[in-house]
């Protein structure tokens, strides 16, 4: 598993990508892999253990703490970690503590390799002798660099780093940024969805729900697609025979939300539950048809807003759409009121993020209709 877990940087991560999600309960992170944790490590079956073992985890027991990223470069077997595995391992956290931030461990490894370079050619070469001994000794003269600070990455870059490295998301999930959106439009989680449904009923039994997930995968097979949904606390697979997979082809991309529209059935040869969707959509289609309603939050007064928000508003009205309620607030008394029927808007997550930096945090509700399956 060791060896396995390094050979994730140079292709390969999908098996880790579908059984890691089995190991957590819903909603947990993984623990960052970081090589100077000491002691019994959590989650024992995970990739933390096993990237923190082989890429300098002996290393680490033998030598002490690593100081910075210069010493871990001297200490390592670069026989076992190239440039490329120890890139692989910046960007999924095993190197946080040698570092400001990823990008600047990035950014300075180069010169870190360079450095450990020069140090062993010249050991090699007997021209210092103060190295004797060994140990901190031996490490005290080692070349110094000069450790860049970079902006670090935000949530959506470090997590599509760990995906790149490892086939999964390791500290969070990106969903998460959606999950304010999804609770009132979904059927649940997929770990809940599975939960809940009957391993006995027939394939085209039970109620319809409304899954939401990131694509990790899509294979094509004899005119079929077969896509695998991931929404941090389990995985779906969904099958789109020749129809459904020729009108959903444009949304088969990795890394894209998507929300899957059908019934569960329990599949005896995998022991797990999948879904014939009869509708794929992304985020924007989903709020367009099923956003029947927004409700802002003003503190404000509404004159100071009014002009901003018809701004706002203006490129997503439409004829028949989500209706506005504004409901306002101030220390002493409060208020709602609707806005006329010309003022309907096709919600979109753009329409969202301009309302919230408008009105603020939480100042903005989706009201949603019953999903449905499209006719016509």
């Amino acid at each position: 598993f060791g060896e396995w877990a390094l050979r994730v940087s140079h292709g390969g991560p999908w098996k880790l990508a579908r059984d890691v999600p089995e190991t957590r309960a819903p909603h947990d992170a993984l623990v960052s892999p970081s090589l100077d944790a000491r002691g019994p490590m959590p989650y024992e079956t995970s990739v933390p253990v096993y990237v923190r073992r082989c890429a300098g985890g002996g290393a680490r027991e033998a030598g002490g703490r690593f100081h910075d990223l210069v010493d871990f470069c001297l200490r390592i077997d670069s026989k076992r970690a190239n440039r490329r595995t120890l890139e692989a391992l910046i960007r999924a956290g095993a190197l946080d503590s040698l570092g400001e931030n990823r990008p600047s461990l990035l950014a300075a490894l180069p010169h870190a390799l360079a450095a450990a370079d020069q140090h062993h050619a010249a050991m090699a070469a007997g021209q210092n002798d103060l190295f004797g001994g060994g140990g901190p000794s031996e490490l005290s003269s080692a070349p110094a660099i000069d450790m860049p600070v970079l902006r670090d990455w935000d949530d959506a870059e470090r997590l599509q780093g760990e995906k790149q490295t490892l086939g999964l998301y390791l500290t969070g999930h990106p969903i998460e940024a959606y999950q304010g959106l999804l609770q009132g439009l979904t059927s649940g989680s997929i770990a809940q969805a599975k939960e809940k449904a009957d391993p006995n009923a027939r394939r085209r039994g039970g109620e319809p729900k409304l899954i939401a997930g990131l694509v990790v995968d899509v294979m094509q097979r004899a005119g079929r697609a077969i896509v695998r949904l991931d929404d941090g606390t389990g995985q779906l697979e969904c099958t789109l025979f020749s129809e459904k997979a020729e009108q959903f082809r444009h949304l088969l991309h990795e890394d894209r939300l998507l929300l899957a529209f059908g019934t569960l059935s329990f599949d005896s040869y995998s022991e797990d539950f999948r879904m014939n969707p009869k509708e794929l959509l992304d985020l924007d289609e989903a709020l367009r048809r099923w956003g029947r309603g927004l409700r802002l939050t003003w503190t404000t007064s509404p004159v100071e807003q009014i002009d901003a928000l018809e701004q706002c508003l203006a490129a997503s009205r439409v004829e028949e759409g989500a209706r506005i309620r504004v409901q306002y607030i101030n220390g002493r008394a409060r208020a709602e009121l609707s806005l006329a029927d010309d003022w309907q808007v096709a919600v979109s997550h753009q329409l969202l993020r301009d309302l919230t930096a408008l009105c603020g945090e939480n100042a903005v509700e989706v009201r949603y209709r019953q999903p449905t399956v499209a006719t016509g």
